[in-house]
């Protein structure tokens, strides 16, 4: 089962094969001599590094030590937008949302789930803390068909979150769920992995909720990505930081993140009218019947509730001008079989 781990038994048919990987640190990539069309490849090699931090990544970007970097720390956003001609802003077809575990308490509640959905003020996220991205108002995001190219399936489905928080309504669903002005609730956490972005995003939103719904005792709880994800498979939270850009452009890759065998389904909710619904367009065989199910489906986890979708995902990267030719897909795939440096 380690092959997959070595660079010498590594095996791919892109442009590019392993050529060294060394744990947490870095892979090198050197041009792929079997490659069909490797007369097109210009470059011999890639370097990836991997660095946890975002300001580190920056840093070592702006001292000439790296190319491109795909991520950027909030705090430069703003600066890097009014100065920098070597920002690139992509939209991805993905999702940043809030895991609400439903099989524990208070969560377990709707009512609970659905008040602090409706508290998150995405649109403040967006423009003040985040600085890019798009509210998600919904899960599917952005640029995926619907039945017929013309239409996308989110603007078919429509909105069922404001992209402002509703602190009216907010309240008063705690309030029906037995916690008038956030009285009495019970102690939560908030699990995410340690990034800087996750920890600046889960303090906004913190706040939104102690202000919004008066619940002050809500803590923070940043964890390693090796221990986060078995945590947040396994259930052992409250809400959890969560996102997902697909896999290939259908609505599918989305919603069937959450039936009841899926090992992505981290709200650990189970429906089995969901489960059928999407048993029910897996077989379908007209389009227009496959894409009404699925909003079908859709809208039944998200009056549920089972999530909080913030924003829709965008890649904020910084890329050298003598790099051309790179090539960021909105799956999130990074082609590098077209590159030339020109400097």
């Amino acid at each position: 089962d380690q092959w997959a781990r070595k660079a010498e038994t590594y095996i791919g048919n892109g442009p590019f094969k392993a050529a060294e990987w060394v744990s947490k640190d870095h892979i090198k990539l050197v041009k792929n001599e079997n490659y069909w069309d490797k007369e097109r490849v210009k470059i011999d090699s890639v370097m990836i590094t991997f660095i946890g931090e975002e300001s580190t990544m920056l840093s070592s970007y702006e001292a000439g030590e790296l190319d491109v970097i795909d991520s950027i720390p909030l705090t430069e956003v703003a600066r890097l937008k009014k100065e920098s001609k070597e920002l690139y802003v992509m939209p991805q077809a993905g999702t940043y949302y809030y895991a609400f575990n439903t099989q524990k308490a208070p969560f377990d509640n709707v009512k609970v789930r659905k008040a602090f959905a409706l508290a998150i003020d995405r649109q403040t996220i967006v423009d003040k803390v985040r600085k890019t991205g798009t509210p998600a108002t919904a899960f599917v995001p952005p640029g995926i068909p619907d039945a017929t190219p013309d239409k996308e399936f989110r603007s078919v489905g429509g909105d069922f979150f404001p992209v402002k928080a509703d602190v009216p309504q907010a309240k008063q669903l705690l309030a029906e769920a037995g916690y008038p002005d956030g009285k009495n609730f019970p102690p939560v956490t908030l699990i995410y992995n340690s990034t800087e972005e996750h920890k600046i995003l889960a303090e906004a939103i913190l706040e939104m909720w102690k202000t919004n719904l008066g619940i002050s005792n809500i803590k923070l709880a940043n964890m390693e990505w090796g221990v986060f994800i078995p945590t947040r498979q396994q259930g052992d939270f409250q809400v959890a930081r969560d996102g997902w850009i697909g896999d290939y452009n259908d609505p599918m890759t989305f919603i069937d993140l959450f039936t009841s065998d899926s090992g992505n389904n981290d709200p650990q909710w189970e429906n089995t009218e969901f489960d059928q619904l999407v048993k029910k367009a897996r077989l379908a065989t007209n389009e227009q019947e496959r894409m009404t199910t699925l909003h079908q489906a859709e809208k039944l986890f998200m009056d549920e509730a089972i999530m909080a979708p913030i924003f829709f995902y965008t890649q904020n990267s910084m890329i050298k001008p003598y790099v051309k030719n790179l090539h960021v897909s909105p799956l999130g795939l990074t082609y590098f079989d077209r590159v030339e440096i020109t400097k």
